[in-house]
């Protein structure tokens, strides 16, 4: 003799779940569909701060610079973010840390040095299970000069190839008008040059100059 349990609960919850597999199968289409739309906006962003990639991967490379030399273990890194405004492209890096005490601090003194505008946007540490490390997560903010399309890159012109134009050159025959210059009279008498002072040039001194009246 068999005992066969009834599963009358099961339809209902299968239903259910044909139900929510639809409802996101339906959601996922619609994102598909809008996939163009999104991408020329993505290509849009990336014209008005062409330089959000390249700030990136600077920020990285200055983070890990900056570890070593601290000799600090980053576990992970969390996906970078970036906030832009109207002057500058703010570029925001969370990580999480494992290291002594004296080596954190010399991390974020490392990080001071940096030429980059580097500063510590948030910090959170805690004792490890062991209570010998400190891990925790510090966000790291760099800002960066927001390059208009104006001001960026651009690809060079034809102008940038044309030939310099010819220098002017001035014969020796050419002569420049020069106003005459106007002397006062004078009567008093001029004292003749001292010949020990003349030499292949003439030599005027003020005692060659008349005097004003």
């Amino acid at each position: 003799m068999w005992l066969v349990w009834p599963h009358a609960g099961d339809w209902k919850k299968f239903k259910l779940a044909l139900k929510s597999a639809k409802n996101e199968l339906e959601h996922k289409r619609q994102v598909v569909a809008r996939l163009p739309e999104l991408q020329a906006k993505v290509k849009e962003y990336e014209k008005l701060n062409p330089g959000i990639e390249s700030h990136s991967i600077e920020l990285l490379r200055t983070i890990q610079t900056k570890a070593t030399l601290a000799k600090i273990n980053i576990t992970s890194y969390s996906p970078a973010r970036s906030v832009t405004n109207e002057f500058f492209v703010e570029q925001l890096q969370t990580i999480t840390v494992q290291g002594r005490e004296p080596q954190i601090i010399e991390f974020l003194y490392q990080l001071g040095l940096s030429e980059a505008l580097l500063r510590v946007r948030g910090l959170s540490l805690r004792p490890d299970a062991t209570r010998q490390y400190l891990v925790g997560n510090i966000t790291i903010a760099a800002s960066y000069p927001r390059l208009s399309p104006e001001t960026a890159v651009q690809p060079l012109t034809q102008r940038a190839f044309q030939q310099p134009s010819p220098p002017t050159h001035i014969s020796a025959t050419q002569t420049f008008s020069r106003a005459p210059i106007h002397l006062a009279q004078s009567n008093v008498p001029v004292a003749p040059p001292n010949p020990r002072y003349i030499t292949n040039s003439t030599i005027i001194t003020n005692q060659n100059l008349p005097k004003p009246r």
